[in-house]
């Protein structure tokens, strides 16, 4: 997650938990290298776990939600 200032959080709940380097001045390579190195193990928050899911393409959190909204188009 990049924060409006330009620091980069591995993500939301880490916002200002965690060390961070701005993308504007380390760059961004350097910056999501730093954010891999944080001290969660795991995620407490399960619209994290889908979100991560989406963002990874998983077809096991993809493909309900594609059924999901496309049932609800259908209907509506």
């Amino acid at each position: 997650m990049i924060y409006a200032d330009g620091s980069l959080f591995p993500c939301p709940l880490t916002l200002r938990q965690v060390a961070a380097l701005n993308v504007k001045t380390a760059g961004v390579a350097k910056a999501l290298e730093q954010a891999r190195h944080h001290g969660c193990a795991t995620c407490f928050s399960p619209c994290m776990l889908e979100t991560n899911g989406l963002f990874a393409l998983d077809p096991r959190v993809i493909l309900p939600l594609a059924r999901a909204h496309l049932s609800r188009s259908a209907v509506g």
